[in-house]
């Protein structure tokens, strides 16, 4: 068994390696972040499974590199992780917001580093996948507060950075798309969710739907 890895690692190379063991392998329970990301809907299209995985070509980890990899993924409202500056935010609702020192070990940004290229996040369109045209879907179907997600992620000397409405509603034609982006943003937010010191966070206040 230790020879097929061996071998496995030289044919592939340690980083292709890491994707192809973990293809299938979900680290952590899913948090499906309906509510948390993304509130809309997609006409008749399972939204919530994994986006396709590719090969990842060596031109690819060339133009993003996993020097310097890291992100900031931010919600309107006060939810931040911050790999750069190492401090994660909990938004409290009604009550004051809590920062903490929270940091991704480079294990975790290597795997996911390692998915979002095999998942093409760099294909991503900027600043975010069209919209349905239908709009807001929060509001027509009383699902509740939307917020604006901001997520800027370094790849090197490149940052590609997206910000989209939570609340709005997403067409057939560009779901690979959307779901490429909210597949890594919950790859980032279970990294820092499922954390002990995170989860000792008080809960706060809930904001008040109108």
């Amino acid at each position: 068994m230790a020879a097929l890895f061996i071998g496995l690692a030289v044919l592939l190379g340690a980083h292709q390696l890491l994707a192809w063991l973990t293809r299938n392998e979900p680290r952590r329970p899913p948090t499906h972040i309906y509510g948390v990301f993304y509130i809309g809907d997609v006409d008749g299209v399972d939204h919530w499974s994994a986006p396709p995985r590719w090969r990842v070509d060596p031109d690819v980890r060339r133009d993003w590199p996993r020097a310097s990899f890291g992100f900031r993924l931010q919600r309107e409202g006060g939810f931040m992780i911050d790999t750069f500056s190492g401090q994660v935010t909990k938004d409290l609702g009604q009550d004051p917001d809590t920062t903490i020192a929270l940091v991704i070990d480079e294990r975790e940004l290597d795997w996911i580093y390692e998915l979002a290229l095999a998942s093409r996040f760099y294909e991503v369109l900027e600043p975010h996948p069209p919209y349905d045209a239908r709009g807001l879907a929060g509001e027509q179907a009383g699902i509740g507060r939307h917020s604006s997600v901001t997520l800027t992620v370094r790849f090197g000397e490149r940052e590609k950075t997206l910000q989209w409405d939570s609340g709005m509603r997403v067409g057939p034609k560009y779901i690979e798309h959307w779901r490429c982006l909210w597949w890594v943003a919950e790859l980032m937010y279970d990294a820092v969710v499922f954390r002990p010191e995170y989860r000792a966070l008080p809960e706060g206040r809930p904001y008040e739907i109108l």
